[in-house]
C-alpha cells in the first residue's frame, strides 16, 4: 500500500514550465510508496482527497506554492474533519511563504528523496504543527485587505513575480507615499488606498476606521521579504494581526520594522493575537488567502481554524 498520497497543481509555475513532469519525477522516486494525482478542478481535487481517506493514506503531500497549499488544505480539513495526516509541502510554487515559514528549504524532488529514505528505513517523521485561519468554508495561513490586497492586484496585472517585481512595488509604494504631501486626493491612489471600516477582534476592538493595512495568519513569511507576523505561533489556536491606520508616509517609516517584524507603537496600528476579527465596511472589498484573492460582502469574519501537521527535514 502506498504510504503517501500526492496533489500535484499542473498550473503550478515548475509544473506549468515542464509540461507537469513532476508526475513522473515522483512515481520515479518514490515508486509504490506514493499515489501521484495531478488534479484540474476543485471538483476533481475534492474527489481525490476523499480517495486519499478511503485508502488510509497516512501522509499527504502537495505539490505547488501557497495558492495550491490553500485549496489542497481546505478540501482536506473539509474531508478529514478530524485525524488528518500530516502533510509533506512540496515547494514547487511562485510563492512558496508557508513552506519557508515552518522550516522547509528543500526543493520538491529532495524533500521526496528525504520521505522516501525514512519509509524504507522506517525513520520517524520530524513534525511541525500550525493552526490555520478560516474564512467561510476557506482555509489557509495568511489573510489580508487593502495595502496587501492592493499590492497583490497589481503584481497579478503584470503576472511576472521576483526580485525586480519587489522593487518596483516598493518603489511605486514610496512614491504614492511621497505623493501625499501634495493636495492629492488618496482615494487617487492605487496602492496606498485606504478604506472605512469598523473592526472588532477579541484581542480588543480596533479604535480607528480608517484602514489602510491588514494582514495576518499563523505564518511569519508575507512573501518579499518580509516577515511581519512575528507573533504567529505565540498562542496556539490563535493568530497574530496587524491593522494600520496610519498615514502612508508613516507606513513607508516604519517599512523596516515591518520587513524584520518589530513591534510599532501608534495610536493607528493594532498589533495583537486573537482567535476572532469581524470587518464591516460601507461597501464590498477583495481579501485574499495566502496569495489568492476573493471578494467578500460588507463583512467579513476570520477565525481560527484547523491545527495541521507538517512534515520537515
Amino acid at each position: 500500500m502506498a504510504a503517501i498520497g500526492i496533489i500535484i497543481n499542473p498550473n503550478s509555475r515548475v509544473n506549468k514550465k515542464t509540461n507537469c513532469s513532476s508526475v513522473n519525477k515522483f512515481k520515479k522516486i518514490a515508486g509504490e510508496l506514493a499515489d501521484v494525482r495531478a488534479t484540474q478542478s476543485i471538483d476533481e481535487l475534492k474527489s481525490t482527497i476523499k480517495d486519499f481517506k478511503k485508502r488510509k493514506y497516512p501522509y499527504i503531500a502537495i505539490s505547488g506554492g501557497d495558492g495550491t497549499i490553500h485549496h489542497v488544505v481546505t478540501s482536506i480539513i473539509n474531508v478529514y474533519k478530524k485525524n488528518i495526516p500530516p502533510i509533506l509541502l512540496l515547494r514547487d510554487g511562485t510563492m512558496n511563504n508557508i513552506a519557508s515559514s515552518i522550516g522547509m528549504k528543500y526543493k520538491s524532488e529532495e524533500a521526496l528523496k528525504l520521505f522516501t529514505n525514512h519509509v524504507n528505513h522506517s525513520r520517524s517523521m520530524r513534525l511541525i504543527q500550525r493552526d490555520t485561519i478560516k474564512i467561510g468554508e476557506r482555509c489557509g495561513f495568511l489573510f489580508g485587505f487593502g495595502l496587501t490586497t492592493n499590492i497583490l492586484n497589481e503584481v497579478y496585472v503584470y503576472e511576472k513575480k521576483g526580485f525586480r517585481q519587489n522593487v518596483r512595488m516598493l518603489g511605486k509604494t514610496f512614491a504614492e507615499a511621497f505623493m501625499t504631501l501634495t493636495n492629492i486626493d488618496e482615494s487617487d491612489l492605487s496602492l496606498l488606498k485606504t478604506m472605512n471600516a469598523e473592526i472588532e477582534t477579541d484581542a480588543g476592538d480596533v479604535n480607528f476606521s480608517k484602514v489602510l493595512c491588514v494582514i495576518g495568519g499563523t505564518v511569519e513569511n508575507i512573501g518579499m521579504g518580509f516577515s511581519s507576523i512575528y507573533r504567529a505561533n505565540d498562542i496556539p489556536g490563535k493568530f497574530h494581526v496587524l491593522i494600520s491606520g496610519m498615514r502612508p508616509l508613516q507606513i513607508v517609516r516604519e517599512l523596516q520594522k515591518l520587513m524584520v517584524g518589530q513591534r510599532i507603537e501608534n495610536s493607528n496600528h493594532f498589533d495583537e493575537v486573537c482567535s476572532y476579527l469581524r470587518v464591516k465596511a460601507k461597501e464590498s472589498f477583495d481579501y485574499t488567502i495566502d496569495g489568492d484573492i476573493y471578494t467578500s460582502g460588507k463583512e467579513l469574519i476570520v477565525k481560527s481554524g484547523v491545527p495541521l501537521k507538517f512534515i520537515i527535514f
